[in-house]
């Protein structure tokens, strides 16, 4: 029974010292997908194509409501009598449903639009994101090794020209530091600009972008062995689906459609019905009457919205060409960056980095043995140097190929993983909307 006791008292113990310690470790981290949603709350571009919207919703119904009836009054003074009566007009050829068209697509094309700027919002903030990732690690690895070559250039009686090198050595470090905070600050001010508030607080770590294009995660395998084997032509056809500029387009060539056919209906007659009564007070007596007119227009004004109409369809029939040329080009050139740059960074990520680590901690090793000079060990510490902004280089080029791959697809779509159970445990979008 006391092993019992004792037992829960270890649970409950842990439950309470353990998890929240784990929850304020991954409340400390970052997702690009939070950065994001605050973004699209936040930005003020947004929040003023959105409002857009209810204006085209109200038009749709302004263009639904049919004719007002009217009440008609005529008098004759002479024999002291009044016509009271309601005429209704009604629209031949279905002008209302026409009208009702053109406003619901004007009404998609508002959304299109508004679909547009959140895209080119979350490729933004995906780009600025990603510069703050990469140069936060690039931080944190410069100052380890700013701390490796002041310990070796604290030892007594080293040679001035050896001291000399392990201070162009630290310079070179530190103004590495310099540029990676300057871009961290910069990405900050970005980000603020794009959200319309401060997000990304100092102590806050950022998760890693995703290392695959979502336009691409249709196509691959579950190893992504195929990854830089996808049929280019698989590629476009998606994009072709997808580009929101290539729908737009396509919704304007039905607007030009929907005014042809508006324009067309105006030709159609109008009925007027009048339902009334006739009131004669010098004899006291009254009678109903009921009336059906006719109008035919008689010149044909609208053949210059016809005429409009056609070369606004023609126009946009173009210029959907031209875009599907630019999106099979903007595609193409994306995909063989992609493929470049994945290359160059899987090389430096699998091969490079890790053989020199290997040769830089055997070094550093040696000189531990006294195997080697100080000139070398500082010789050492500055290839990692290199070494380090070379691979951040090639990290910064595969991110930004991702991004563009994506946006020549027209695909933006974070991985699972960024959407974190433990979203309202990060500090920054706790409240969001201030």
């Amino acid at each position: 029974m006391i092993i019992k006791k004792i037992i829960i008292i270890f649970f409950i113990y842990s439950f309470f010292v353990f998890i929240p310690s784990t929850f304020a470790q991954i409340s400390k981290l970052l997702f690009l997908s939070q950065v994001i949603q605050s973004a699209i709350s936040n930005n003020s571009e947004i929040l003023s194509e959105s409002s857009r919207l209810d204006v085209s919703r109200a038009e749709i119904l302004s263009a639904s409501v049919l004719e007002n009836p009217f009440f008609t009054f005529d008098s004759n003074l002479v024999e002291n009598s009044f016509d009271f009566g309601v005429q209704r007009i009604f629209e031949t050829g279905g002008l209302k449903d026409k009208r009702v068209d053109i406003a619901t697509t004007r009404h998609k094309l508002d959304l299109i639009n508004l679909e547009l700027k959140k895209f080119e919002l979350k490729n933004k903030v995906r780009a600025a994101y990603t510069k703050h990732y990469v140069n936060q690690e690039k931080l944190k690895n410069f100052r380890e090794l700013l701390g490796f070559v002041k310990n070796l250039l604290k030892k007594k009686d080293i040679k001035d020209v050896i001291r000399f090198q392990g201070e162009v050595v630290l310079l070179e470090i530190e103004h590495n530091i310099d540029k990676a905070e300057l871009t961290i600050s910069q990405s900050d001010m970005n980000l603020e600009k794009l959200i319309g508030k401060s997000i990304v607080e100092k102590d806050l770590s950022l998760h890693p972008p995703d290392s695959v294009p979502a336009a691409l995660k249709p196509f691959v395998n579950k190893n992504f062995s195929n990854l830089e084997y996808i049929p280019v032509q698989y590629i476009k056809a998606f994009a072709l689906r997808n580009r929101l500029e290539f729908k737009k387009m396509l919704e304007f060539i039905k607007l030009s459609e929907n005014q042809k056919r508006l324009a067309l209906a105006k030709r159609w007659p109008l009925v007027l019905l009048e339902v009334g009564a006739t009131v004669n007070f010098n004899e006291k007596k009254s009678r109903p009457f009921f009336s059906a007119n006719i109008e035919l227009p008689l010149l044909d004004r609208d053949e210059a919205e016809i005429a409009a109409a056609d070369a606004k369809k023609d126009h946009y029939k173009k210029t959907l060409e031209i875009l599907r040329s630019k999106i099979d080009i903007e595609v193409q050139d994306a995909y063989q960056t992609f493929k470049l740059s994945k290359k160059r960074f899987d090389r430096f990520e699998h091969s490079i980095k890790p053989e020199a680590i290997r040769h830089i901690e055997k070094l550093r090793e040696e000189y531990d043995n006294e195997d080697i000079s100080l000139i070398d060990r500082i010789g050492v510490e500055k290839s990692v140097l290199e070494i380090l902004n070379t691979y951040y280089d090639a990290l910064i080029d595969y991110q930004t190929s991702i991004i563009e791959l994506d946006k020549a697809v027209g695909v933006f779509k974070l991985s699972p993983l960024s959407k974190n159970a433990l979203y309202n445990r990060v500090p920054a979008l706790n409240n969001p909307g201030q």
